[in-house]
């Protein structure tokens, strides 16, 4: 029997305590692929968000964020979306890298 996941992963980068974020669903229908897909994918939840099957990376999204300079203080976000990452490529190798050992609760 086949078994699809959906995984997600942040990392907010502060080495002080877990700052790591992780997330998994067992995905039975499009509607769930679909509906755990925008929950991960809104607000700058995470920034990564992968598709599993069998614990073969079948496919997966990265968050890009475009900064505004404000002229004060420093940077803020004017925008937050998510591209779809091409298989074989390095944003390929990194999906795979922080999602791949994130595991269902047996």
């Amino acid at each position: 029997m086949t078994q699809t996941t959906i995984r997600a992963f942040k990392d907010d980068g502060c080495p002080f305590w877990d700052s790591t974020h992780k997330e998994i669903h067992l995905i039975h229908d499009l509607a769930d692929l679909i509906g755990w897909g925008r929950y991960y994918m809104e607000d700058d939840k995470f920034h990564y968000v992968a598709v599993y099957k069998d614990d073969q990376l079948i496919g997966g999204w990265q968050q890009e964020t475009d900064w505004e300079y404000d002229g004060e203080i420093g940077y803020y976000c004017v925008g937050l979306a998510y591209s779809r990452i091409q298989p074989k490529s390095f944003d390929w190798d990194q999906l795979f890298k922080n999602t791949h050992r994130i595991k269902l609760n047996a």
